[in-house]
């Protein structure tokens, strides 16, 4: 099976499709998203493994995996002499497009909704706990493309979150003196009117432990409706630099 992508474009091939993002987030980060509607993943573990688009030499990140393709992955870096370093145990909860609106909306005085701006990129990085160096970058992308939201008090963001590429709704942040005043769902009851009204599914992701995000989204009444994970793998030979690195401080 021959591997093709386009990039930021999806390519879908009768079994599997692939995504990569050649444009490498300045130079530090590499992103493959890969999956596949079947379990039966023998070719694309061939396709994987044989492929001149991927460059493995790189810090590569694999989103959202389902567990078959965390499976196929495992199979793949051990041909081109990888190791996954690092995973993120994450969930998938879905509401459907068919489901009403939230009628229960009701903003506390003095707080606004709106689209997030550029100011608040440094604001948002910084509370991410899964930044990396030029991580901001990304936050801006999905900022000029109008999807990110926040609630703002006197004109300061004190919640926010925001579509992904996807189409999944992430990065679901308040501060923490704000907390526990239900402006987290708030938002979400927002954001989530805005795409069923345009009747779209709405997808959201969580950390796996995360509990208080995930008691939310079900009482929210979305389903809980794949275990996914982050991967993160380097050539055994990066990891080895890396270590003689630390070794040598």
């Amino acid at each position: 099976m021959a591997l093709t992508c386009i990039v930021h474009t999806r390519m879908f091939l009768t079994e599997w499709w692939l995504l990569t993002k050649s444009v490498d987030f300045q130079n530090t980060a590499y992103e493959v998203i890969i999956q596949c509607p079947k379990n039966e993943t023998d070719e694309l573990a061939k396709a994987l493994k044989d492929t001149k688009i991927i460059n493995w030499d790189r810090h590569v990140t694999i989103p959202f995996a389902p567990r078959h393709i965390f499976e196929c992955v495992k199979e793949v870096v051990k041909f081109i002499e990888a190791e996954i370093y690092h995973t993120i145990p994450s969930v998938l909860f879905f509401l459907d497009k068919d489901t009403l609106p939230y009628q229960d909306v009701n903003l506390p005085p003095g707080i606004s909704f709106n689209l997030l701006n550029k100011q608040y990129i440094d604001l948002i990085d910084s509370c991410w706990p899964h930044r990396y160096p030029g991580s901001s970058w990304y936050f801006e992308l999905l900022i000029k493309a109008k999807s990110g939201f926040g609630l703002f008090q006197n004109g300061h963001l004190i919640s926010w979150m925001l579509i992904n590429e996807t189409g999944a709704i992430t990065h679901v942040y308040t501060i923490e003196q704000y907390r526990k005043k239900g402006l987290a769902g708030t938002l979400l009851k927002l954001v989530c009117n805005m795409r069923l009204q345009e009747n779209k599914h709405v997808l959201i992701f969580s950390v796996a432990t995360n509990t208080i995000a995930r008691n939310l989204y079900t009482k929210m009444g979305f389903q809980l409706y794949d275990e996914l994970g982050w991967i993160f793998l380097k050539k055994k030979c990066l990891l080895n630099a890396t270590s003689s690195n630390f070794n040598s401080t």
